[in-house]
């Protein structure tokens, strides 16, 4: 199965964390027709996924419809160094 984004984009809650703390990594996209979560696979490398949550929003201003889904994903390091967030899709 192929799942298409619009658009996805990330971002973090802090730049630096200190050994045995964790970082919630936001992922939000445009398109919420799909059902389908990211793949956040990627991130098994230099993570731990110690859990994920989503949320949907639609709103509608002058007739406008606009939405948007976030996954929230709580990631705590492997091992100490420095980790570049992949592309996730």
């Amino acid at each position: 199965m192929l799942v298409l984004y619009k658009q996805i984009n990330n971002n973090k809650e802090r730049e630096s964390i200190h050994i045995d703390q964790t970082v919630r990594l936001v992922v939000e996209s445009d398109d919420t027709a799909s059902s389908e979560q990211p793949d956040f696979s990627v991130l098994n490398q230099n993570f731990k996924i110690l859990g994920t949550s989503s949320s949907s929003n639609v709103s509608i201003v002058n007739g406008k419809q606009t939405s948007r889904k976030q996954w929230f994903i709580e990631l705590e390091p492997k091992a100490e160094g420095s980790f570049t967030i992949p592309s996730i899709s």
